[in-house]
Order: C-alpha cells, then sequence, then structure tokens
C-alpha cells in the first residue's frame, strides 16, 4: 500500500510517502515509480524495514502526477504494485506587480494605465482604490492595462493601485501608489460669452 502524508503539497515543498508490504521482509527492495509519456519511470528506490514499512521523500513538479509503489521479490515473497496515488504540487509563485501606474483626473472620473508583465498563467488585474478617509477597497477587475474609473467626486483626492492576480489565485505585491483629484471642468463667465450684435 502506498500512501502520501499529503495529496496536494506547495511547489518546491516536499511530500513524504509511506509504503507497506506484507509479507514482512526487512530489506526486501521496493521503489517509487511515477507515471510519464505513458510509462512507469524509477524515481527513488529503498528497502523494507523490519516493520514490512519503506518511506520516500520527493519535491513533486508543478502539477498532477500518479505514482505506485513496486515491491521486489525478496526472499519467497512475490513481487507486488501498490494502487496508483496521486500527488499534486500546487503553484504559489505570484505573478510580477504591475509598474509605472498612471492616473488622469477628469470630471467625476479617474483614467489609470500601467505597464506589466503578463506571465502564461495570468488571469486579471484587481484595481483598488481609498480616500483619506476610507481603506482600500476593490473597485474594478480587467484584463487590460488601462481603466477608467467613474462616478467620483470632484474635489476630492482618491488614491489608486494596481495587483495582478494569476490562475491559482496568487496576487502579486501592489503597484506604487498614485493620487488624482477629479475636477469640474472651468466655467466661462457669462460676461465673456459672445454675443451676437445688435441693430
Amino acid at each position: 500500500m502506498l500512501r502520501f502524508d499529503d495529496s496536494t503539497v506547495d511547489e518546491g515543498d516536499q511530500a513524504r510517502a509511506v509504503v507497506y508490504a506484507n509479507p514482512i521482509r526487512a530489506g526486501r527492495p521496493v521503489v517509487l515509480q511515477m507515471r510519464s509519456a505513458g510509462m512507469w519511470r524509477t524515481v527513488r528506490m529503498s528497502q523494507f524495514d523490519r516493520h514490512g514499512r519503506a518511506t520516500f521523500t520527493i519535491t513533486p513538479d508543478l502539477g498532477e502526477d500518479t505514482y505506485r509503489a513496486v515491491a521486489r521479490r525478496y526472499r519467497g515473497a512475490a513481487p507486488n504494485l501498490s494502487e496508483a496515488e496521486t500527488l499534486t504540487a500546487t503553484d504559489v509563485t505570484p505573478p510580477p506587480a504591475p509598474y509605472d501606474l498612471v492616473a488622469v483626473p477628469g470630471d467625476g472620473t479617474v483614467q489609470l494605465s500601467w505597464s506589466r508583465v503578463v506571465p502564461a498563467d495570468f488571469a486579471r488585474h484587481e484595481v483598488w482604490m481609498r480616500t483619506a478617509d476610507t481603506t482600500w477597497s476593490l473597485v474594478s477587475v480587467t484584463e487590460s492595462d488601462n481603466v477608467e474609473i467613474t462616478l467620483l467626486q470632484n474635489d476630492v483626492t482618491y488614491w489608486f493601485t494596481i495587483t495582478s492576480v494569476d490562475t491559482n489565485g496568487n496576487v502579486s505585491d501592489m503597484a506604487d501608489e498614485v493620487a488624482a483629484t477629479p475636477t469640474a471642468p472651468a466655467r466661462t463667465p457669462s460676461s465673456m460669452i459672445d454675443r451676437p450684435p445688435r441693430g
């Protein structure tokens, strides 16, 4: 019997597998094999102890792989295969943070644009906003490198930042925040408006 302590581990972490065999034969060879390209490939070798147990420690590749244990013929004990077990290494690496964030205020709006590095597992950007009196809140989600935030109050300063999120839910660091203050367009005094000549 093959059993992993955890069927899912973080990328780069080690996984421990325990194999039990009966009849017990101390010193009996056993190998751990991984399914690859339609074939079983031996990745570790060990021996059973006097309790009929063997352990393996591996660092799995990113993604899902299938393993089995094969107990070799030894002192009258016939070869034996375990059932296949699946081990998954999950991606815990966040995407690069957006950079060069620019905010251009308008009338009740702020236009945001930024630079970015887009990894293969990119999912979306999250746009965060706060004021002097509020904490960060999510105001928009986009796959683009620009967005317009609307329905803002004029003459109030808003701060913005952006994060990147990948398909595994890993979130980047926040981009350096920027501030912008929406402003209504200047009104032209009525005395300066051109009037048609009289007469």
